[in-house]
């Protein structure tokens, strides 16, 4: 009898302690605009606006309507699936082309239709319960932040504050921010206002711009954008995506920036994701703060 209790202790307590282990949180996203740390758990954990009583779901505020309703899968084993999103994810500032896969690696930054960014880190599963064990905790930007600028190279986020803002390359190619205009400077953005939606100039001079794009629910783009000259009216990144539609500045909070050494030989050219475009400087994406 002994025997056939200590054997029934051994079997559910196995099937307790494994299914214990099996409800662990097995990574996390910070909501880089609120600071507020996500656990993931289960098998898989979908992201998207609140598309009713759906298990395991992350709802992104509804003031974030570009994001679609179930946009990003994050699987236990660290792969994210586009679920053919209408406004694109990018991973780093790289596009991930619906219905394909990516395996996610500590500090890498999820962004959603250009108004919702996320990083991502593992946790490590604790062998046995802890009652004295904290959650991940994170600090949210200032609260005058109208947007951050991702630096897809270096996975690195910069609070954008103040009404402009010239960018310009380091010596490792990452990225600062300048108050006044200054050697090897790359961008010039300005708040965006209801009267001027437009914010993003060129102004690059030793290396040449493409604009990354998901011009609609299917196809991919890279668009060479010129160099803004000082003598010219200054003239918007926006007004020159607006030739791929019929709506200036439609595209800025989805377009990754990608400068190089070699200049893009065609306008615009239909690019698949997978083969991105080998960036010098960036690439580099704007997202928008929208609650």
């Amino acid at each position: 009898m002994s025997g056939v209790l200590a054997l029934l202790l051994l079997v559910f307590g196995g099937q307790w302690y494994f299914n214990w282990r099996n409800e662990q949180s097995w990574g996390s996203l910070t909501d880089l605009f609120s600071g507020e740390v996500l656990p993931l758990e289960g098998d898989s954990i979908s992201i998207g606006r609140s598309a009713g009583a759906i298990r395991n779901m992350i709802d992104v505020p509804a003031t974030q309507n570009l994001v679609s309703r179930l946009q990003l899968f994050v699987s236990r084993d660290g792969l994210a699936l586009d679920a053919r999103s209408m406004h694109g994810t990018t991973i780093n500032a790289r596009l991930l082309q619906y219905g394909h896969e990516k395996k996610l690696g500590d500090d890498d930054v999820i962004a959603l239709a250009g108004v919702a960014a996320y990083r991502f880190n593992t946790v490590k599963t604790p062998l046995f319960p802890s009652l004295w064990r904290d959650g991940p905790k994170s600090s949210p930007p200032a609260q005058e932040t109208w947007a951050l600028l991702i630096d897809g190279k270096n996975r690195q986020t910069i609070a954008l504050t103040k009404e402009e803002y010239f960018v310009s390359a380091g010596a490792d190619e990452s990225v600062t921010l300048n108050d006044k205009t200054e050697t090897g400077r790359l961008l010039y953005i300005r708040k965006p206002t209801r009267a001027d939606p437009n914010i993003v100039t060129n102004l690059a001079q030793d290396l040449f711009l493409t604009a990354m794009i998901k011009y609609d629910d299917h196809s991919y783009y890279s668009m060479k954008i010129p160099a803004q000259l000082e003598t010219k009216v200054p003239q918007s990144i926006d007004e020159e995506l607006g030739k791929l539609s019929n709506s200036a500045g439609a595209y800025i909070s989805k377009v990754t920036f990608c400068f190089t050494k070699t200049e893009q030989p065609l306008d615009a050219v239909q690019m698949n994701p997978d083969d991105d475009i080998s960036c010098d400087v960036g690439p580099l994406q704007i997202v928008f703060r929208m609650h």
